[in-house]
């Protein structure tokens, strides 16, 4: 899986918002020597995964708090396992689900 565009929202008075893409976003920051993505407020980051099971490639968006796009309905169950593990979705009740989704881009 690799993250392939995240769209982020700064606000102030002219409401500023960023849009990265690459093939793999955060390994074109790291080769120019930039720090992962920070700040902002995260409002979608799209990613590419490849399934044992398929020849291609398929595309992951997620939005906070809690909404995942996928090609498939079948690939939820496995997707949604991978954000758990890596911080996107948090079972605890209170948890800021924006915050949370941002700072595990962060720290990419």
């Amino acid at each position: 899986m690799r993250l392939v565009e995240c769209r982020r929202y700064f606000g102030g008075s002219f409401k500023e918002s960023e849009i990265r893409r690459a093939e793999n976003v955060l390994a074109a920051l790291a080769e120019r020597g930039r720090p992962g993505l920070a700040g902002g407020r995260l409002m979608s980051a799209t990613f590419k995964v490849k399934f044992d099971a398929s020849d291609k490639e398929r595309a992951v968006t997620i939005r906070p708090p809690d909404i995942a796009r996928y090609e498939r309905n079948e690939d939820s169950e496995l997707v949604e396992r991978w954000l758990r593990e890596r911080g996107f979705i948090r079972t605890n009740q209170g948890a800021d689900d924006d915050e949370a989704a941002t700072a595990v881009l962060e720290g990419a």
